[in-house]
């Protein structure tokens, strides 16, 4: 679960390009509602530094996010693929919980 790359974010150069062009790609909406795309912007920036801490402090994210860590040491890695929260992958029938 540990991953060195995470503990410089420059490291994580991909992750963040990643989400980055989420952001692009949904710059026009800011056109119509600036509140969603502050949202956007501030679930993606959640969504990493959560993944970032979870990756370096293995002890937090087994217990913060015990899906996500099942994910990486469990025996089968194609569940739990919801980084923050195990929904999207009850939604998708890949949850273990």
């Amino acid at each position: 679960m540990y991953d060195a790359g995470y503990e410089k974010i420059v490291s994580s150069y991909f992750e963040i390009a990643s989400l980055v062009v989420i952001l692009i790609l949904h710059a026009p909406l800011i056109f119509f509602s600036k509140f969603f795309y502050f949202c956007l912007f501030l679930n993606l920036s959640h969504y990493y530094f959560v993944h970032r801490k979870s990756h370096i402090d293995v002890e937090w994210g087994k217990k913060n996010m015990p899906w996500h860590y099942e994910h990486h040491m469990g025996k089968n890695q194609n569940i739990n693929w919801g980084v923050r929260s195990p929904i999207i992958d009850k939604i998708m029938g890949s949850s273990k919980y």
